[in-house]
């Protein structure tokens, strides 16, 4: 779903840091197109009975790619570095991790579950320690009014309020501790984008618009 170069501004929401916003107030940052716009296009286009099976299984990708897009922090949260706005969301910015520099928004894309690229970590068994962590719990908060919307509001808060703050007070060193604490963070963030498309789908499959 990432082949077509002109489908670039629906993985963001482009939320400037430097103020605080609300939930409410996050269309005005959606522009020409967005990473929310995205979500309801895709979710229209898989929930039409018009949709040919071809368009559906498109749709469905881009729905589970932009769950995850959504909830990674850095996708919802644009710095005032001066590059491009594709590149203004921790993109420009450079952690070390084992001694090795990374790019802050690629270390929260691939990075921190594991410590090894994406494509070494092994998905079937994150997937099931995360159904184990959901298991009985109420999750029904996550599910509570606007939730696209808060998705896109709980990830600017995080990258606000403790991703961008941690990185300047690190100076970009990131420790063992460090790297524990993003992990979690990361592992919920998941749980809540799993649930979420959950109930995307469910209602889309339903019939609801």
């Amino acid at each position: 779903v990432d082949a077509d170069s002109g489908t670039t501004h629906w993985h963001v929401f482009a939320i400037p840091l430097v103020s605080s916003h609300t939930a409410a107030s996050l269309d005005g940052f959606c522009g020409g197109g967005c990473l929310l716009s995205a979500i309801k296009t895709q979710l229209g286009v898989f929930a039409d009975a018009r949709s040919g099976r071809l368009e559906k299984q498109k749709a469905l990708l881009y729905l589970v790619h932009f769950a995850g897009d959504i909830h990674q922090p850095l996708h919802c949260a644009m710095d005032d570095s001066p590059v491009p706005l594709r590149k203004r969301f921790g993109n420009t910015k450079t952690v070390l991790w084992k001694g090795k520099p990374r790019q802050l928004h690629q270390f929260w894309d691939r990075m921190l579950l594991t410590g090894a690229e994406a494509r070494k970590t092994d998905v079937h068994t994150l997937a099931r320690e995360l159904e184990l962590d959901l298991a009985g719990r109420d999750t029904s908060s996550w599910l509570a009014g606007d939730f696209l919307r808060e998705a896109a509001l709980e990830s600017f808060q995080l990258a606000r309020e403790i991703i961008y703050p941690d990185f300047e007070r690190s100076r970009g060193k990131i420790s063992a501790k460090d790297h524990k604490a993003m992990s979690n963070l990361v592992k919920e963030r998941l749980e809540r984008a799993g649930v979420r498309l959950a109930a995307w789908l469910e209602t889309a499959l339903g019939g609801i618009k």
